[in-house]
């Protein structure tokens, strides 16, 4: 998917001048045509441009009006021309592209997951689709098996699949029947014993290679029992999901059938995580919701874990000084008087802050947190706080109000 250095490196940007970040879905299966894909990466264009003219407005009058137009003309110019020359549909879902004029910098991310149209021009990049993406990235094998016969297929996220190992061990190994286990019965019984021990080898080695993939067995279930029996107990402890797939379906099918086991597994994860948060917030154990809090906790340096709403948004400010993200920008900083410059969406610097500060980012579809103001946040088990930690009610941490964050 993307690499952690990338996004630090864009990063990196802030602070030399407007930066023009776009994102576009160009997927083939939403937009076959690509005069579709051209109408809203045109409305995406005209959103920039209004951007740049209201940035100029914030300035000191028509010549940083015009200087803020003439800086992101030339980022859309850039961006234009990478579309129309660079752009190969047939391998990519969607493109982030940053563009920086002031500084002669230019970045294009191909990526093989579509991704949320979106436009920002502001003083620093707004990498928080990428930070999601990242976040959310996961490897897995999935292994079929059965009485006989095997089948692994590493998967990934980004929809690619590679089918690594295929074994049939129905032949007979040379076992002499009559001497060592009297009789075929016996034999039968101790092929399938070795054939399950030859997986479960098989595995463990992918793992060594792999440690952090999840796994999804496949297969009927006696023989899902009879491979667990044979898995050391850390090789158990990967796996996330079994179900029930005969091996002839093939290695597409088997790919298939173990993204539908981890889909489940993921929506359950969050639906717990969800619960946890309202739970905690309720009581004040450590946890805050909306989206002040949740910046004041950032900015403490005292955030475990965000959850955030993909699509939630909202204006705000940093502070030049200190680099404290909160909701308005026409304020002194509460933290240390510094000037607070404008930002288009505070609820993406967060998540860009947080990923930068290896916060665990968590992304939910919208309207999950709706009761919660969009945007919740574990406290760090070490932070240290007076009593318990209030919810949104209060709007602060207890023994850590906004203003020291």
């Amino acid at each position: 998917m993307i690499d952690s250095s990338v996004i630090r490196s864009i990063s990196a940007w802030a602070g030399g001048g407007l930066i023009t970040s776009f994102y576009l879905d160009v997927d083939g299966r939403r937009s076959p045509r690509w005069p579709d894909v051209e109408l809203r990466a045109g409305h995406l264009v005209r959103l920039a441009r209004q951007r740049a003219h209201a940035l100029g407005q914030l300035g000191a009058g028509s010549t940083a009006s015009r200087a803020a137009t003439e800086t992101v003309e030339a980022d859309i110019a850039e961006i234009e021309r990478w579309l129309g020359r660079d752009l190969d549909r047939s391998k990519v879902r969607g493109v982030a592209l940053f563009s920086c004029t002031a500084k002669g910098l230019f970045e294009s991310l191909l990526l093989p997951v579509p991704v949320r149209d979106q436009v920002v021009v502001d003083l620093e990049p707004d990498v928080a689709q990428l930070c999601l993406l990242t976040s959310a990235t996961w490897r897995a094998i999935a292994l079929g098996v059965d009485r006989e016969r095997w089948r692994m297929v590493r998967l990934a996220d980004d929809g690619g699949e590679e089918e690594v190992d295929v074994l049939d061990d129905r032949l007979p190994h040379g076992i002499d029947v009559d001497i060592e286990l009297a009789g075929f019965g016996h034999h039968d019984e101790e092929l399938a014993r070795e054939h399950y021990r030859r997986v479960a080898r098989a595995l463990e080695e992918e793992l060594r290679r792999r440690p952090e993939a999840r796994v999804v067995l496949c297969g009927p279930e006696e023989s899902l029992r009879e491979l667990e029996a044979h898995l050391p107990e850390h090789v158990r402890a990967q796996v996330e999901g079994r179900a029930h797939l005969e091996l002839d379906a093939g290695p597409t099918e088997l790919a298939r059938c173990a993204r539908e086991v981890l889909e489940a597994a993921d929506a359950d994860r969050r639906s717990a995580r969800i619960a946890e948060l309202r739970g905690r917030v309720a009581t004040g154990d450590r946890a805050v919701a909306g989206i002040d809090p949740c910046l004041a906790l950032l900015g403490a340096g005292q955030a475990e874990s965000l959850l955030v709403e993909r699509t939630f948004e909202m204006p705000g400010g940093r502070c030049e000084n200190c680099g404290l993200l909160v909701t308005t920008a026409v304020r002194p900083c509460s933290r240390c008087g510094g000037h607070v410059r404008p930002v288009e969406n505070v609820v993406d610097a967060a998540v860009g802050d947080a990923y930068l500060h290896d916060v665990a980012l968590v992304a939910l579809p919208d309207d999950e947190l709706g009761d919660l103001g969009h945007i919740g946040a574990f406290v760090t088990a070490w932070a240290r706080t007076e009593g318990r930690t209030e919810g949104r009610t209060h709007g602060r941490t207890e023994g850590l109000e906004p203003s020291d964050a």
